[in-house]
């Protein structure tokens, strides 16, 4: 799992203002802007996401509704091969994505 924490790691940190936050013992959150995309505990990573796209994504026997913030939309990802790592990665794109998207848009007005 080190191996797999540090290409998340590397992967989070190499996004336009992403800083690495320890909220909780042994937890790993990335945010940009304050706002966190990505985290990382019990060798599991967990991502924003939409509530209509949690629905097709918890079809996949690797993700499952996050805990205490799965309403929202959000995500829990069991990386147990690299096809299901290679997912997480693409989801913590689109979980950044929507991060700065929002903050963009809100600037704009």
């Amino acid at each position: 799992m080190k191996a797999t924490i540090d290409r998340v790691r590397a992967h989070c940190l190499a996004k336009e203002g992403a800083t690495e936050d320890e909220p909780w013992p042994d937890d790993k959150a990335w945010k940009v802007r304050g706002k966190i995309f990505a985290m990382w505990g019990g060798d599991a990573i967990t991502v924003k996401s939409t509530p209509d796209k949690q629905s097709a994504l918890i079809q996949h026997p690797n993700i499952s509704v996050a805990a205490y913030v799965g309403r929202f939309g959000w995500v829990r990802i069991d990386p147990k091969d690299k096809a299901t790592l290679d997912l997480a990665l693409d989801l913590i794109d689109e979980s950044y994505e929507m991060i700065t998207a929002k903050k963009a848009k809100s600037t704009k007005r």
